[in-house]
């Protein structure tokens, strides 16, 4: 095929005010979060390149919040094409036959270094004469990389003919397929399909009056069918006042209505063949995907000596599907001839994705941004480490709004409930993920991926110094020029919080982390009835659960005299305590903490202190808007 659409700029469509986004040149993935964006993006593909003509109304035209629509405003769908190699790497010029075929179109881009495209621009604006919106279509003579040269609303009066259009079709298959419904619509995928029959005319009329003959006979054998052809006959005489009669036809007697006809059946391991009408909704969907599979290869074979660059634009391929064929579904995907621009909610399909083909959309108020991850700064390390402890394991952070960042096990389980008791939501009801990384040398694919995709994060650090030391050159390998010190959206728990424990040898250990801050701001009682209750509560279990009588025996002696021991634990003693048993009483703490019956204790100072940041930065509610959910 020899090119790419390589680039998309958009203004003024839906809820795209502005937008600029290059495309992978087999498969690009849009990922984000609901109702950002993503399905404007593909639409609008649509109304450019699409097969089947589109209503354009003034819904499809950006309004600000508070706004009233200008009728001068217009929508402005710019695409670029570009000659490729067979690898899809972008060369100088078009080959020959491209060439004959877009001819005086192609124009130089000589700023840097000569290169051919064709850049084609498609307005949505009003026309006072129709009286409604019409779209227009012009080729541009220039193409400037900075969105803000860009003048959106020239259009020239060079326009593209029908038959150069043909030569870059794009299918649009939305979320809500079903081969189902396609079987009967006569301009679906499947319909255009089974439609385009390469018969001669007198061979058509011959298998026509096959059909008309099979009718005849299935007719003629069904007392049934005799008898309302019959009733029906009197039509004629009451509406038409004819004598032509009425036919039934069991079959279509028209070729071009077969596919109103037609079924597929379906065979499951193990089961009886049945039509695809009687399977679910993920058997249906994926089916229908798989026509318009055959469509578009079918195409493509047919012009593949030509000049001819098929579309597909695709959203959520996951619908219906289980992990596992959300995998395969996307492994065939890749394999449809052509440039795919693919919308996805799915983990899965996002981290089989390529690193550089990720799209993240978000909404900044009522507009749509888009980012990207830029590759040109990542080794292969780098990005063998984003795939491994990002994409891998962590696919749902692509679709969040915000990334809190931490070391290990005690802050998941207790950073959560603290969170869910400050704003009164559960954390996914904020599009926040709290993550640990699994070590203070961790945050570095984290942060890649949050600042390449236009991802808020934030970090809540234990305060060690080799642990600051470590997040301060991971924040320069992720080009930030600040230290960590200066990045308000990173916590680090204070030294004064710095508990020392003697090890083995007369080894000194320094702590400045989650459990020293717990005990360094004022929570040694509170942390001594959990630790306490947890020891009563571990012995109850053994007892209820033990036969033997004399260990039965024995755990009754520990846990009457753990009941009734006044002794208070030393500092020492509950840190030793925390630490022995480190990833349970993190959830613990939380739980306990958020329930006190003073508020102001209920968020130890740190934790506080990253809630004030988030809320001020993801401009949430304040705490205090909550209190009565807390």
């Amino acid at each position: 095929m020899n090119i790419t659409l390589k680039e998309v700029r958009i203004w003024n469509f839906r809820s795209i005010k502005a937008v600029q986004v290059t495309l992978d040149p087999n498969v690009t993935v849009l990922v984000g979060a609901n109702n950002t964006g993503k399905t404007n993006f593909l639409k609008a593909l649509q109304i450019a390149l699409g097969t089947k003509l589109r209503f354009v109304s003034q819904e499809d035209i950006f309004i600000d919040k508070g706004e009233t629509l200008p009728k001068d405003r217009a929508a402005i769908i710019d695409i670029k094409l570009v000659p490729t190699d067979n690898q899809g790497k972008q060369v100088s010029d078009f080959n020959d036959v491209w060439a004959e075929y877009w001819g005086p179109i192609i124009k130089q881009n000589t700023s840097i270094e000569i290169e051919q495209f064709v850049s084609i621009r498609t307005q949505i604006k009003y026309d006072d004469k129709r009286l409604g919106y019409v779209t227009k279509q012009c080729v541009l003579q220039d193409w400037k990389d900075e969105l803000s040269e860009v003048d959106p609303y020239f259009c020239e009066n060079k326009t593209l003919s029908r038959k150069q259009r043909e030569a870059i079709p794009l299918e649009f298959m939305d979320a809500q397929r079903d081969i189902y419904e396609d079987l009967k619509e006569r301009y679906s995928f499947w319909g255009r399909m089974v439609a385009d029959v390469p018969l001669e005319k007198p061979e058509i009329e011959e298998i026509e009056e096959i059909l008309d003959d099979i009718n005849k006979r299935i007719v003629d054998s069904s007392d049934g069918l005799k008898q309302v052809k019959t009733k029906l006959e009197l039509l004629n005489k009451t509406i038409a006042n004819s004598d032509k009669g009425v036919s039934i036809a069991p079959i279509p007697p028209k070729l071009r209505d077969l596919n109103r006809s037609m079924d597929i059946h379906f065979q499951s391991e193990g089961s009886e063949s049945f039509p695809l009408s009687y399977h679910g909704m993920g058997t249906r969907s994926w089916s229908s995907l798989l026509t318009l599979n055959a469509l578009i290869s079918y195409h493509t074979d047919k012009n593949k000596n030509a000049s001819y660059h098929p579309l597909l634009a695709l959203e959520e391929p996951e619908a219906h599907l289980h992990p596992h064929a959300q995998l395969h579904v996307f492994d065939q995907i890749k394999d449809i001839p052509g440039q795919k621009i693919v919308s996805s909610h799915s983990p899965y399909i996002a981290s089989q994705a390529d690193l550089a083909a990720l799209r993240c959309f978000g909404r900044n108020g009522s507009e749509t941004q888009v980012s990207q991850i830029d590759m040109r700064k990542l080794d292969d390390e780098s990005k063998r480490k984003i795939r491994r402890q990002v994409l891998n394991t962590r696919g749902e952070l692509l679709f969040a709004r915000a990334l809190v960042l931490f070391e290990g096990e005690t802050e998941e389980q207790a950073l959560p409930i603290f969170a869910h008791a400050y704003w009164g939501k559960h954390p996914y009801e904020l599009s926040a993920s709290f993550v640990g990384v699994g070590g203070k040398w961790n945050y570095l694919p984290f942060i890649r991926v949050a600042k390449g995709l236009g991802i808020k994060w934030f970090i809540f650090s234990d305060g060690e110094k080799n642990t600051k030391e470590a997040l301060n050159k991971q924040l320069k390998e992720a080009k930030y020029e600040d230290e960590y010190q200066n990045i308000h959206e990173i916590v680090v728990i204070d030294e004064k919080d710095k508990i020392v424990m003697l090890k083995s040898k007369g080894k000194k250990v320094e702590n400045i982390d989650f459990e020293a801050h717990m005990l360094g701001s004022g929570y040694e009682k509170e942390l001594e009835e959990i630790i306490k209750k947890s020891e009563l509560d571990k012995l109850n279990h053994e007892l209820q659960n033990t036969t033997n009588k004399y260990h039965r025996a024995d755990l009754k002696k520990q846990y009457e005299k753990l009941l009734q021991q006044p002794k208070t634990m030393t500092k020492d003693e509950i840190n030793k305590a925390l630490r022995k048993e480190k990833t349970m009483y993190g959830f613990l703490i939380a739980e306990a903490f958020v329930k006190l019956p003073d508020e102001s204790r209920r968020f130890p100072p740190k934790i506080k202190e990253l809630f004030e940041i988030m809320t001020q930065k993801l401009n949430l509610p304040p705490k205090e808007t909550n209190n009565e959910q807390t």
